[in-house]
């Protein structure tokens, strides 16, 4: 996880997204949405996102959000799970700067990494509708 989440902070600080979102996965149209930051994974799945806080924390300094989440749906991919990386903005009443953009990782079994109570509406997903769910 460790690995995975300083290269997802590099690509995010260093790097434009153009050059490096075919990593995610194809880009989805909404009508693939597979929860929403709603209910949350079990098993697995949010074992993989429990590694990522670890690796986060190990690493030392803030690692935001984007980078977790793209650590965490590119390990679900490696193991076959049907992952969508999920960018997402506040709507414009309910912005405040700290806060207004958000991501995470999700599969059809909830969130893996990045659950928020705040109703963020997701303007990019990521991922490969013809994955395995697993359980």
């Amino acid at each position: 996880a460790m690995a995975l989440l300083a290269l997802a902070r590099f690509l995010v600080a260093r790097v434009p997204l153009h050059r490096w979102c075919w990593m995610l996965g194809q880009s989805l149209e909404s009508a693939t949405l597979l929860l929403g930051p709603a209910l949350v994974a079990a098993g697995t799945a949010r074992r993989i996102g429990a590694a990522t806080e670890r690796g986060a924390y190990r690493l030392g300094g803030e690692v935001k959000c984007l980078p977790k989440a793209i650590c965490a749906h590119w390990m679900l991919r490696r193991r076959g799970y049907r992952s969508v990386l999920v960018l997402a903005a506040l709507p414009s009443d309910t912005r405040s700067p700290a806060d207004e953009l958000h991501a995470w990782a999700e599969t059809d079994l909830g969130v893996v990494i990045g659950e928020s109570r705040l109703p963020y509406r997701p303007v990019s997903r990521f991922g490969r509708p013809e994955g395995v769910t697993r359980g």
